[in-house]
């Protein structure tokens, strides 16, 4: 009598009851906010294949040839004035180069493509104004300012929130055999309502647990900047110092750099980034077979002289480093090939089952503790009788 007292005197007052009541408030303050960035999340898993199907290849007239890239921008300030974020050019001269001009104030930037042929504006890309949004959405909840702004913390604060609905999930569902997989793996889908929801909560999380602490974890690389720098200093990750600007950019210069730097390598894809401030022009080179699209070379060439400033080859590229380049790759699921990404837009998907079963779950609790109305009143008369 007293060893089952004392047990359910510590059921009530330990720590599970309160990791519990924890858990179940954070799924219904931050539910919602999750299943949104899970879904918009999951939107993004295929853009690039999508915009690139609907772009497709502009064909070019006999006889002519792909322009140089600093070229292909002189043709495009002339048709439309601006400053210049970044050129996307890949070898096959029948894609559209993508030119972004950069926003003013804030992370936003429109993206206009390019005939390779002849450097005519040939307008956005198709749905990426839709991508655009559902980006916005799911890094700031499209909140003003969009990284500057709110936003970003509270999508930072509701991926720490997640983490913990992880670990803690993890912790209150751990069977008393855990050297049983099927305590860890069967889903018993014949129990009915709040047996059920119990079940799609506890074994579906069980199952996604490593992936959604995955999609945490290098999800607060882009929320905190604390977070961003101590992930640098631990894996030794490099920054690139940039060079105070004292006249102006010249992009002919910046390129001719790049090929005098890589030796005139030919690459499937090329992006170069013009600063906000300073001079330092960065061309991230995508070489042929690579296994994600961050298994690039990083030349960093300064845009005023056209000397080389670094060199970070992927090839030679040290583990930490490397995981730091990857950072968007992991977090996506690219990382490791076409299953990570499949893996990872299902595990996104699974958010909103999580929100509408942790809510059923909280109030059918709360109704079994605090009975009201009829169910109260016939409560008392059972009682009574």
């Amino acid at each position: 009598m007293a060893k089952r007292m004392g047990s359910r005197f510590r059921g009530r007052t330990g720590l599970r009851p309160l990791l519990l009541r924890i858990h179940g408030w954070l799924g219904i303050s931050v539910g919602i906010l999750l299943a949104v960035m899970g879904v918009t999340g999951a939107t993004m898993a295929f853009q690039d294949e999508i915009e690139a199907a609907l772009v497709g290849h502009v064909a070019p007239a006999r006889g002519q040839t792909a322009l140089a890239p600093d070229i292909l921008i002189a043709r495009a300030l002339q048709q439309r004035a601006g400053a210049i974020a970044r050129l996307e050019v890949e070898r096959d001269v029948t894609i559209p180069a993508r030119l972004s001009y950069a926003g003013k104030g804030d992370d936003t930037r429109q993206i206009l493509l390019v005939d390779r042929t002849s450097g005519r504006l040939l307008g956005p890309v198709p749905g990426g104004a839709f991508f655009e949004t559902v980006e916005r959405v799911h890094r700031w909840m499209a909140l003003p300012g969009n990284g500057l702004g709110i936003g970003r913390q509270v999508t930072g604060i509701a991926v720490l929130m997640l983490i913990y609905l992880a670990l803690s999930g993890l912790y209150l569902r751990w069977p008393h055999r855990p050297w049983r997989w099927r305590s860890w793996l069967l889903l018993d889908i014949g129990k009915r309502r709040m047996g059920l929801y119990h079940e799609l909560h506890r074994v579906i999380g069980g199952w996604l647990l490593v992936f959604y602490l995955m999609s945490g974890l290098t999800g607060l690389w882009w929320a905190f900047d604390w977070y961003r720098a101590g992930l640098q200093a631990m894996l030794g990750g490099d920054r690139v110092e940039h060079v105070k600007a004292r006249g102006t950019i010249s992009f002919e210069r910046a390129w001719s750099g790049f090929y005098v730097a890589t030796g005139g390598t030919p690459y499937a894809k090329v992006t170069m980034i013009a600063p906000r401030n300073g001079t330092a022009v960065q061309f991230r080179a995508l070489p042929d077979g690579a296994r994600h699209n961050r298994a690039d070379d990083l030349v960093t060439i300064d845009g005023s002289t056209g000397k080389t400033m670094s060199i970070d080859r992927y090839a030679t590229r040290r583990f930490g480093p490397a995981l730091l380049a990857a950072m968007f790759e992991i977090h996506r699921g690219a990382f490791f090939g076409l299953p990570g990404r499949i893996v990872m837009m299902t595990t996104s998907l699974t958010l909103p089952l999580f929100a509408v079963t942790g809510a059923l779950i909280y109030f059918g609790r709360r109704r079994r503790r605090h009975p009201t109305g009829s169910r109260a009143k016939r409560s008392e008369v059972t009682a009574a009788d």
